[in-house]
């Protein structure tokens, strides 16, 4: 600038205006950008691509450089995702099947595809893993595979011709089965997701055999029934005490509420594993059925299958035209008036729950034909019809067209309780082979119990094991068996307590002495040991059992038996306080019974002998071969081991000593026809009793804690309530003390006692503690004064509940008259939003269907038994219909702000509007007419959705 100034001037080319203020040039600004990282791949499995994008951070001015990229550009590249190829698993891999179907819980996984169960996932990308299938009889040659054996296709594991299509059917193009070996093989093959390439299979074969006779386990669903889990629900509903008792015109009102009672966790609609088991062990059954359909495939019953399955009670009529099975008598005994059970068959029925059935004419049992007997969905009896009665059992078979056929079971097993239970506990079950829950019970330094944990033991039993003495068993049967040591195998479990019982089948070998099992222990300065011996010379065994006390000199008692040489016996004892010991020896080829009983066995023994070893060789080691032992615990009865005897040492008959049966046992009968399709069990249920009380519960207010039971002797004078003190660290170290007596007994061998005055105040003041109760039934006195006429119950854990009474006063407006359904509201203060009103409740309120699976009622009765399917969720399913003037009503059950009510129903014309309305109130109004507050109809909401069938 001329003029001196800080102001930079520049020449220009006006010539008008020589000089002007200006600025100076502006230096070159170049542009800046990068490449991001690579994308991940974009195929979920296989060949893919991923990219890279260039990201432009400053763009070029003022004449500088540009990018080579412009912002936002991609590169591509290729790139690969490994994906494991897919898991096929078998959860019942049977090696034989005798039946027309079988289901094998056949399971495909693959986290990446399915996200599970791809046989059951609805994730889009299931169809990525296809999965091929054959089944062929071994020594067949096919050419092609069609719906049928020999040469079946069963893609998928899915199969058209049964229902549920999980099934395998097991039948010729005739219907008929042709037993022999099966193959079973399976490609599972995972595709690319688009160009649908192979990327990677699993192979896998499975053989099994077909054979005459019956299945080790009822299926939970039959084949012809048409209902997924038709013979779960039997089984949930005939060990309902409502349902069994139920009037024949109220059998779908109590089904449908058996449901709702269970359905709580959450209130879904279905029913799972724990809930059903839950169901189970609330109405006095046996669980164990349960366990086995879950590891087969994961249980879910919903309510429209529990629902349609047909089953009624034995003394309503069945609907099933085609059931070949009808029951004459069921030992259920009753106090309803006009079906009384006399003091007669109270006394008759006792221990033994008899079940009698007869055949329809259309489709009676016939030669070579099968008749299948299932208690609890396990195995019980089998028979063929014959020409002849059998020797032993004339009077549980009648002649049926001809043929003398089975017509009657007599259960005998006593009821299995829990560790501490007078009634008997299977502890530990060593089968020295493979068993479906933990898979080889075999390992490097242990040999582990194939028995499930029984109710209270803590931890699964095991005996230590260094090898070289497991092996085959010589037989036909029986899987893997274990010889004798010189020093034994030492066994680790729970105490066993005071009573206890010991079984084992041996194969006697002559010339060798093997000491089965010895308990042994110190006594200040004596040493105690109680073993059981089995001693074989060239010609003879003797199984002799011992006690020894060391230090006192000599053998306190001993007693010995004979058994039969080179054979498998089934040898071992019960030992208790007041009935002392009993030994047995039971031939397994023949019904021969050797048993010796003393009865003045030394008393208070066991709890001095905690120290268990078994299979000690004293001669000849090596040569007695043993097989499925067992070990109980509680008062043993000899029933158990006839049974055992009487199956034999297969597999099933290992696997049947699972189940713990219970007082409500639900038998099942069905005919399995050769050469034509089974048809669906005709089942009922039973009612096995003691004199015990059962049905034992306990419930509180505060008052105290109240009992209700069921008392099943018929000659009762007293009961008394019997309590254990709360636990200390989870155990119980008190005894048994009465808490309240209870004089006088009930009518029969079936009522129901209910407490409103009788209760236990003590148990009800802390919260959270856990006691122990049983019933005793005190019966009279006895001649013989050294035997015990009362009878224990088995044990009832109750944990006291936090309970809490508010009272108070409510006004409702200025009104000085009282005012009905007037709602009132409570809640934790744990759950109330903090704030100066700590009235205001949190406002973070979901928006949920509160009417999904909720109970309906119609005011039609002959509709009610369908109305169930208005809230189960099935927009597209079934419906149930309302006419004119009538209503259905839905109990929500709970507290809640409703703000909308959306109705799906089925219109004569889609254009035509809905005729009905929708109310809400607080309480249920009975058979007023009065519904409540109207719901305004909004019409932009009020349309047509074709996807439902024009609803």
């Amino acid at each position: 600038n001329p003029d001196g100034e800080p102001t930079i001037w520049c020449y220009t080319t006006n010539r008008n205006v020589r000089w002007e203020f200006c600025d100076p040039l502006p230096q070159p600004v170049h542009c800046v950008g990068s490449w991001g990282s690579y994308t991940s791949c974009d195929a979920l499995c296989g060949s893919g691509r991923k990219y890279k994008t260039y990201t432009v951070t400053r763009n070029a001015q003022h004449g500088g450089y540009s990018c080579s990229y412009s912002n936002g550009a991609k590169h591509y590249a290729d790139c690969t995702t490994s994906c494991a190829a897919p898991t096929v698993s078998i959860g019942n891999p049977l090696t034989r099947v005798a039946s027309n179907t079988v289901d094998f819980g056949f399971s495909v996984k693959h986290s990446v595809a399915c996200g599970g169960d791809c046989l059951t996932s609805a994730w889009s990308r299931r169809w990525m893993v296809k999965i091929f299938a054959t089944v062929r009889k071994d020594g067949v040659s096919c050419s092609s595979y069609g719906a049928y054996l020999p040469c079946k296709l069963w893609d998928d594991f899915r199969d058209d011709t049964t229902h549920p299509s999980q099934l395998l059917g097991l039948t010729t193009d005739t219907g008929a089965l042709d037993p022999g070996t099966y193959v079973i093989e399976y490609v599972a093959v995972l595709n690319h997701y688009i160009t649908r390439q192979e990327l990677s299979r699993t192979t896998g074969t499975h053989t099994f055999s077909i054979e005459r006779g019956c299945e080790s386990i009822l299926p939970s669903a039959s084949s012809d029934s048409g209902v997924e889990n038709s013979e779960l629900t039997k089984y949930v509903l005939l060990s309902a005490d409502d349902f069994v008792r139920a009037p024949c015109d109220k059998l779908h009102d109590v089904r449908e509420s058996i449901f709702r009672k269970y359905d709580t966790n959450p209130t879904d609609g279905v029913l799972d594993y724990d809930e059903l088991d839950r169901a189970i062990r609330e109405q006095g059954g046996d669980g164990y059925i349960l366990k086995v359909w879950n590891q087969i495939r994961p249980l879910r019953l919903s309510l429209g299958h529990f629902m349609e399955a047909i089953v009624a009670p034995h003394t309503c009529a069945s609907s099933e035209s085609v059931q070949s099975v009808s029951f004459k008598s069921v030992v259920y005994p009753s106090t309803e008036a006009g079906r009384e059970t006399t003091r007669k068959d109270c006394a008759k029925n006792a221990g033994a729950m008899a079940v009698d059935w007869g055949y329809g004419p259309k489709n009676p049992p016939k030669s070579g034909d099968t008749v299948c007997v299932f208690v609890d969905g396990v195995l019980f009896q089998v028979n063929e019809p014959k020409n002849t009665a059998p020797p032993h059992s004339k009077d549980h078979h009648s002649e049926v067209a001809g043929l003398w056929t089975l017509t009657k079971i007599t259960d005998k097993r006593p009821v299995v309780g829990a560790i501490g239970d007078v009634q008997p506990s299977l502890v530990a079950q060593f089968t020295f082979d493979t068993e479906r829950e933990i898979g080889d019970t075999v390992r490097s330094d242990r040999i582990f119990s194939a028995a499930p944990l029984a109710s209270g033991e803590k931890a699964r039993p095991y005996i230590s094991y260094s090898g070289q003495h497991i092996s085959a068993c010589s037989g036909a049967s029986g899987g893997q068996c274990i010889v004798a040591r010189g020093d034994g195998f030492n066994y680790v479990g729970d105490s066993l307590g005071g009573a206890v019982a010991f079984s084992a089948w041996v194969r006697v070998a002559e010339s060798s002495a093997t000491t089965l099992i010895e308990f042994s222990g110190t006594d200040g300065q004596l040493s105690n040991s109680f073993t059981l011996v089995m001693d074989c010379s060239s010609s003879a065994c003797t199984l002799r059992a011992s006690y020894d006390s060391v230090g006192t000199g000599g053998n306190l008692a001993k007693k010995e038996i004979s058994a039969p040489m080179r054979q498998w016996v089934l040898v071992g004892f019960t030992l208790s306080h007041n009935a002392g010991l009993k030994l047995f020896a039971l031939p397994g080829d023949s019904t021969s019974t050797t048993t010796a009983s003393h009865p003045s066995w030394p008393k208070d023994t066991l709890p001095k002998l905690p120290n268990i070893k078994l299979f000690s060789a004293s001669r000849g080691g090596g040569q007695q071969h043993i097989d499925d032992v067992r070990l109980y615990a509680g008062v043993m009865d000899m029933e158990m081991f006839f049974i055992a005897r009487d199956c034999g040492r297969g597999t099933l008959c290992a696997m049947r000593a699972h189940a713990t049966p219970s007082h409500r046992r639900v038998v099942c009968v069905f005919t399995q026809v050769k050469g034509a399709k089974t048809g669906q069990p005709a089942c009922a249920g039973a009612l096995y009793y003691d004199g015990t009380a059962i049905d034992v519960r306990a419930s509180m207010d505060l008052a105290g804690v109240f009992f209700e039971f069921r008392d099943t002797a018929w000659e009762e004078k007293s009961f008394e309530i019997e309590r254990r003190a709360p636990a200390v660290n989870g155990n119980f170290d008190s005894k048994f003390d009465t808490v309240v007596l209870i004089e006088g007994g009930l009518k029969g061998c079936a009522a129901k006692f209910s407490s409103i005055t009788y209760m236990d105040r003590d148990a009800s003041y802390t919260p959270y503690s856990e006691w122990l109760y049983r019933i005793t039934t005190k019966n009279p006195d006895s001649d013989d004064a050294n035997e015990i006429t009362y009878l224990l119950s088995p044990q009832l854990t109750f944990r006291t509940p936090w309970m809490s009474q508010i009272e108070g006063r409510v006004l409702a407006g200025a009104s000085t008259e009282g005012v009905r359904n007037v709602r009132m509201c409570a809640e934790f203060d744990t759950f109330v939003t903090r704030t100066p009103a700590t009235e205001d409740f949190q406002a973070d309120v979901e928006y949920e269907n509160l009417a999904a699976f909720k109970s309906v009622t119609h005011s039609n009765r002959a509709q009610t038994s369908t109305s169930y399917v208005v809230t189960d969720g099935d927009d597209a399913g079934k419906i149930s219909n309302v006419d004119a003037n009538e209503h259905i009503r839905i109990n929500l059950g709970s507290w809640a702000s409703v703000s909308t009510v959306e109705v799906c129903h089925k219109r004569l014309e889609s254009s035509a509007t809905s005729m009905f309305s929708a109310h809400v109130q607080d309480y249920d109004p009975g058979k007023s007419t009065y519904f409540g507050h109207d719901c305004l109809m909004d019409s932009v909401r009020d349309v047509c959705d074709e996807t439902l069938r024009g609803q």
